[in-house]
């Protein structure tokens, strides 16, 4: 499971998310990311077995991506639904490959 945390954008990331007792805000399997990648919603540049970082405007491109995608899957809101959080909170996004 990939796992996402909000982190504000000045904070160093961490080894793993309980050393800073970072908010969970959702996950996604490797199904669901495969699915992402190939609409081009997650660019190629991120893999799914590696910790990443999303910044608050890769974090709206991808919302503007799911936006003018015409596919109404679970995935695809699921997944807007966890950006939305980072977005709402001023946060950037942290994901942990478990």
């Amino acid at each position: 499971m990939l796992d996402f945390y909000l982190i504000k954008a000045n904070k160093i990331k961490p080894e793993y998310p309980e050393q800073k007792n970072l908010e969970f805000v959702g996950g996604i399997d490797m199904k669901q990311f495969k699915i992402l990648a190939d609409k081009g919603i997650i660019e190629d540049i991120y893999n799914y077995y590696s910790d990443f970082r999303w910044d608050k405007i890769t974090i709206e491109i991808m919302i503007n991506k799911l936006n003018q995608n015409t596919d109404t899957c679970l995935e695809f809101e699921k997944f807007k639904s966890i950006l939305k959080k980072a977005i709402n909170t001023e946060n950037e996004i942290i994901a942990y490959c478990d």
